[in-house]
C-alpha cells in the first residue's frame, strides 16, 4: 500500500525560504572571498578601475576576476573578442560580410561593460581622455606597441 503525503503550502514555502537562505549564504561567502582577493592582490587595479566613469565596485571586481592576467591577451583584438565586443565576420575570396556581435564570448563580462557604458552616458561625464589614460596604464607592452 502506497501512502502519499501532501505538502501543504506552508511546507513548500518553508522549503523555498531555506533554499533562499542557503544560496544567499553561499553568495555572501563567495563575495567575501572575491573582496579579500582583490584587497590582497589587485587593490591598485581595483581603485583605478573604479575611478573610470560608469564602473563601480561590482564591475571592477568582475573585470579583475573574469579577465585574470591581462597579459594572456597578445593583442587588443583578442581581449575584445574574449569579452564579445567584436562583430561577426564572414568572408569569402571577394566579399566581407560583417554581422552583429558574436555570441561566443564571456556574456557576463560583456553585459557588465555595456551596463557600465550606459552608466557613464547617464552620468554625462566626458571621461574619454581619462579612459584612454587608464587603458594605456593597463595595456600590456605587446598591445601598446600595436596601438
Amino acid at each position: 500500500m502506497v501512502i502519499l503525503t501532501v505538502f501543504s503550502s506552508q511546507d513548500a514555502f518553508t522549503n523555498l525560504i531555506r533554499s533562499y537562505e542557503y544560496h544567499r549564504e553561499q553568495l555572501l561567502i563567495l563575495s567575501r572571498q572575491i573582496r579579500q582577493r582583490v584587497r590582497e592582490y589587485d587593490n591598485e587595479l581595483y581603485s583605478l578601475l573604479k575611478s573610470i566613469s560608469g564602473i563601480g565596485p561590482l564591475t571592477a571586481s568582475a573585470l579583475i576576476t573574469e579577465l585574470g592576467d591581462i597579459n594572456r591577451f597578445s593583442h587588443i583584438d583578442d581581449l575584445s573578442s574574449f569579452v564579445g565586443l567584436i562583430p561577426r565576420v564572414r568572408e569569402n575570396g571577394e566579399t566581407i560580410h560583417t554581422g552583429g556581435i558574436t555570441f561566443r564570448c564571456n556574456s557576463f563580462l560583456r553585459t557588465m561593460l555595456i551596463e557600465a557604458s550606459w552608466q557613464a552616458i547617464r552620468q554625462g561625464s566626458s571621461s574619454y581622455a581619462i579612459l584612454r589614460l587608464h587603458i594605456k596604464a593597463f595595456t600590456p607592452l605587446s598591445i601598446k606597441n600595436d596601438m
